[in-house]
């Protein structure tokens, strides 16, 4: 005779799968987060959106400590720092590259024309082969966030065309790809790190820089700038990593919690990357000299930097995606 489950004890059945985030039977884990950027930064607030998301699911159990203001170090060491497993987790932008050289996709100038496409390009297969690269150098790679679409400030002149920034010492990240693009363009770039970069535009070491509009905006750049001009001519994501010898530890419903968590953060830095740019150039205008420049003799210039940068990347890579942006415009 078959018997018959009562109704309650199948409830429990279904519910129980709901129930048992909280119900883990596992010590509470803490994650320490480092930023070099500032409390108004976009990867500061793309952070913030993360541990709120991840602590409210995970009813507490799961804590993400958020530290701003490379509290925890600049980029640089954070890399190594996560990769040796002295550091947990970070968004880091321009200094991927260096490390695993195919993100320097990012890096080839007039690639993407607004966020949406660049949502594209991410969440196609060329976009998550970028990611499946970072577990050999010892970091999980969560996805793309937001830091924008890079404008040039100086204290020299407006810059409309590359020939305007001959000779003018501009800081770039520690980024090769980055280091050759100006040169081409006919500045003189050298490498700071972002921490040092606000006194060293003060003291006159360098005369300008090239950075997001949020970027300028939340270091106070301005303070220390006379002119910005809206050049576009990269779209930088900060990417949200992970040391892979925490990961290792952590339990695989904490893995997928945060996978999807910083899916959704990312979808939200694009939105919130507009409304950034619009708001926070109203301000900038108020402070500093604000040019649009000549598109195509940037364009024109930057011919010559995808042939010698294609060598600094992965030819076939760099080929592959210019071909899929050809497709997909």
């Amino acid at each position: 005779m078959k018997r018959r489950v009562p109704l309650w004890l199948a409830m429990i059945g279904v519910l129980l799968p709901l129930w048992s985030f909280p119900a883990w039977g596992q010590e509470k884990v803490t994650i320490k987060l480092g930023v070099v950027g500032g409390p108004d930064s976009a990867t500061n607030w793309s952070s913030m959106q993360l541990k709120r998301l991840v602590e409210e699911r995970s009813k507490g159990q799961v804590e993400i400590q958020v530290f701003h203001s490379g509290r925890l170090g600049k980029d640089e060491v954070v890399i190594e720092g996560m990769r040796a497993g002295t550091h947990q987790m970070s968004s880091i932008g321009s200094p991927v590259p260096a490390l695993v050289r195919q993100f320097g996709i990012f890096d080839l100038p007039f690639l993407f024309p607004n966020r949406a496409f660049v949502q594209k390009f991410q969440d196609s297969p060329l976009g998550q082969e970028l990611l499946q690269l970072l577990p050999e150098k010892g970091l999980i790679g969560l996805g793309f966030w937001e830091l924008g679409f890079r404008v040039i400030t100086n204290n020299v002149k407006p810059i409309y065309a590359p020939k305007d920034m001959a000779g003018m010492k501009i800081r770039v990240p520690s980024s090769p790809i980055r280091m050759k693009m100006f040169q081409v363009y006919g500045a003189n770039p050298s490498v700071l790190s972002y921490s040092e970069l606000f006194s060293a535009l003060q003291q006159g070491v360098v005369d300008g820089q090239e950075n997001p509009i949020t970027s300028i905006f939340e270091a106070k750049f301005y303070e220390v700038q006379k002119y910005l001009s809206l050049s576009n001519h990269v779209y930088t994501p900060s990417f949200p990593l992970v040391s892979k010898k925490h990961w290792d530890r952590w339990p695989s419903n904490v893995q997928k919690l945060i996978l999807e968590a910083a899916k959704e953060v990312e979808v939200m830095t694009k939105k919130q990357g507009d409304e950034w740019d619009k708001e926070r150039l109203v301000f900038l205008s108020k402070h500093l000299k604000v040019n649009e420049t000549d598109f195509n003799a940037f364009q024109s210039a930057s011919a010559v930097v995808y042939k010698e940068l294609g060598k600094l990347i992965d030819q076939n890579y760099v080929d592959r995606v210019v071909e899929w942006v050809r497709a997909n415009k």
